[in-house]
């Protein structure tokens, strides 16, 4: 391959919901440990947009998302109402509060494991690559990827 890599990337189910109710839970995100659910995120609690309802995104767990990722777009209203239930469940809520808008799944969504090199520069080729999968499966990967690929070609600029 071109890079020479050993990369080994996970999937991930996401989905977007819209909470019912008016009432507004005093959290911005979370970590479970459940099988279906691993991470929620209160969209509303960052203050990006102005908005009068609340808003979700859930990301499911590894296991969960090797299990649907290849038949959730056949069963996405049955995937999606099981995560909504798992999800309302974990936060003592009743399913019937929260909307599903969208349900989203990446089949390589992110890489757990450092692939040895943060980035990718051919002066030659004038061909460059970054991202998360290089690093880990943080957010903050994928800008060090960047900064890292940024910092080769200053040192390395391209040949013209």
């Amino acid at each position: 391959t071109l890079l020479n890599l050993k990369v080994k990337m996970s999937p991930n189910i996401t989905l977007l919901v819209k909470q019912k109710t008016k009432y507004q839970l005093p959290i911005s995100s979370l970590k479970l440990n459940n099988k279906i659910v691993s991470w929620a995120s209160n969209e509303n609690s960052k203050e990006r947009f102005l908005a009068k309802d609340n808003y979700w995104t859930i990301q499911t767990s590894e296991i969960y998302s090797k299990k649907i990722i290849n038949i959730y777009k056949k069963k996405r209203k049955f995937f999606s109402n099981q995560i909504v239930n798992e999800f309302s469940n974990s936060l003592g809520l009743k399913s019937k509060n929260f909307k599903v808008f969208k349900i989203h799944g990446w089949k390589f969504s992110s890489n757990k494991h450092h692939t040895g090199k943060e980035c990718y520069w051919d002066q030659n080729k004038r061909l460059g690559l970054c991202g998360d999968w290089f690093i880990g499966p943080k957010a903050d990967s994928a800008w060090l990827s960047a900064l890292s690929l940024f910092k080769k070609i200053k040192k390395n600029p391209p040949k013209k």
